[in-house]
């Protein structure tokens, strides 16, 4: 579990990352499958992040 800043970020094995306005303070849910991050907000997928270049996929 991830909590999202009031900047729309969160903190990735010492990453500041940019997720999204709408989920500012709101808890999302991480969930590796091979190298590839899946960030979940309740059971909805939000976005994928690759783990090599910390790039976010929407």
């Amino acid at each position: 579990m991830r909590r999202v800043s009031k900047a729309a970020t969160f903190r990735f094995r010492s990453h500041q990352l940019f997720l999204s306005d709408a989920l500012m303070e709101e808890n999302v849910a991480l969930e590796e499958v091979d190298g590839v991050l899946f960030v979940l907000f309740y059971d909805l997928l939000v976005a994928r992040l690759d783990e090599r270049d910390h790039n976010i996929l929407g």
